[in-house]
């Protein structure tokens, strides 16, 4: 409303509003027709309450120690998206028998073109790492059936599946892990298994080439066991790279920390059941080991062995290759996969060393150590997923 000179006040049209019933135009605030009475406020519709917009997700900085590992590495990540803490409190999250078939579904039931996620439909803000605890139970509840099976009722054909279960659980465990963190879901999980079981008996047979050759490997003085890492860590690498190179889906960070993982996974698994044979069953005797003893300390350190060392192998290759570039084995020049490896020998060198320390005190320290940066590769990954999105012409919502 506004007034003319005189005071009176005056209707503003601020659009034209005809009758529906008669065609004349009404002003704006009418209740009815001024002509045939027609009710105007069927003509008005409120318009639909808009909610507040949601708070933006608080963005997780990078600490001094990815700063520090973004200077090594020549990388640029800024920010965080997932922790381990955030691994581990997943582990305690439950879920019902639909919801489980679900996850599991997506984990395992994937890599055709009808079950690989497309890339709008990734989410990096909503990661959550359970399977693996589900897994880990499982393998650890057979374990102890087992043990129950040859310790309880003494019968000794519970021994093999008590070694089998017993030295797989935790290692096939971490596997799992990068299998849930690999949201490209491009590999189907039958290719990770190839991976995991030809992985074992060809580093293996690698291995022992490099031990033929260098004689003097062997856990002990810091350079005999610096000689052990050299030799297990080529002999992974080299077919970790092998799978790499001829896995065509293999394209991004998280795929290749997912085929270094099953490579050194099965490593890890056949060595433990060598120790339990040897040591554990042969030897028990003159070595005081018992098959639960090794089954038990393995178990503890195998997140921070072989699973870890050639997972950091096969994604510090992918970083060299970077975006729709081939894989070559020109790739292992690079100071940017150089270095990762170089890491990965050093921690398992000094692993094998026999230092003035406890052994699991050292040996946590050191699976700290690789796990940190595994967590920083892991987290370069998800960035290059996000990358991806965006090269795609898709943005997260």
């Amino acid at each position: 409303m506004t007034r003319a000179l005189c005071g009176y006040p005056l209707s503003v049209r601020t659009a034209a509003r005809r009758c529906p019933e008669c065609g004349a135009e009404q002003p704006d605030d009418a209740a009815t027709c001024s002509v045939c009475g027609f009710p105007m406020a069927e003509m008005t519709s409120p318009l639909p309450p808009q909610s507040a917009p949601k708070p933006a997700a608080p963005v997780r900085k990078q600490g001094a120690l990815t700063g520090f590992l973004n200077a090594l590495t020549g990388e640029n990540l800024k920010k965080t998206y997932i922790t381990l803490w955030e691994m581990v409190k997943a582990g305690t999250k439950k879920y019902n028998y639909e919801e489980r078939t679900e996850k599991m579904d997506r984990i395992f039931v994937c890599g055709t073109p009808d079950t690989t996620p497309r890339l709008c439909d990734i989410r990096t803000d909503k990661i959550v790492v359970w399977a693996v605890w589900y897994v880990l139970l499982a393998f650890y509840i057979a374990t102890f059936g087992m043990e129950f099976g040859y310790y309880i009722l003494q019968n000794r054909l519970f021994i093999p599946g008590m070694i089998v279960y017993g030295a797989f659980g935790v290692p096939f465990s971490c596997l799992l892990l990068f299998c849930e963190i690999n949201l490209f879901r491009s590999i189907p999980f039958y290719r990770v298994l190839v991976y995991f079981f030809s992985g074992a008996f060809l580093s293996l047979f690698v291995a022992l080439i490099g031990f033929t050759l260098i004689p003097q490997a062997g856990a002990g003085d810091l350079l005999s066991s610096l000689l052990v890492g050299v030799i297990e860590e080529t002999a992974k690498g080299i077919i970790t790279i092998v799978f790499i190179i001829r896995e065509k889906r293999c394209r991004y960070i998280l795929d290749g920390l997912l085929i270094g993982a099953a490579v050194g996974a099965s490593f890890g698994a056949f060595e433990t059941m060598g120790y339990i044979l040897v040591y554990g069953l042969m030897e028990s005797s003159r070595t005081g080991f018992t098959i639960d003893y090794i089954l038990v300390l393995r178990g503890l350190l195998a997140p921070g062995m072989h699973v870890a060392w050639s997972a950091l192998i096969g994604g510090a290759f992918m970083v060299v290759r970077g975006f729709g570039a081939k894989s070559e084995w020109s790739h292992v020049a690079s100071p940017k996969f150089l270095l990762p490896f170089v890491t990965s020998v050093v921690i398992h060198g000094v692993w094998d060393t026999d230092l003035p320390l406890p052994m699991i005190i050292k040996n946590g320290l050191l699976t700290a150590v690789i796990w940190t940066i595994l967590l920083y590769y892991i987290n370069l990954g998800l960035k290059q997923l996000e990358e991806a999105k965006k090269r795609a012409g898709t943005v997260q919502k």
